[in-house]
């Protein structure tokens, strides 16, 4: 009997195992791929903008 209830337990275990892990059995469409990021053309810094103020940092909450 213990021999009986091992392999039940270890054909349902492997059934399950089989079913979940086909993408294909639950009928869901696949994943999309994801799009190319877009393609941004620098702009050239023309000037530097100086530091007028810098502002005091404080840890008070």
């Amino acid at each position: 009997m213990k021999t009986f209830k091992f392999i039940a337990l270890s054909a349902f275990a492997i059934g399950s195992l089989g079913l979940s892990s086909c993408g294909c059995a639950t009928g869901e469409e696949a994943v999309p791929s994801l799009k190319p990021l877009p393609k941004f053309k620098e702009l050239p810094v023309t000037e530097e903008l100086p530091v007028i103020e810098e502002l005091p940092v404080t840890d008070e909450k």
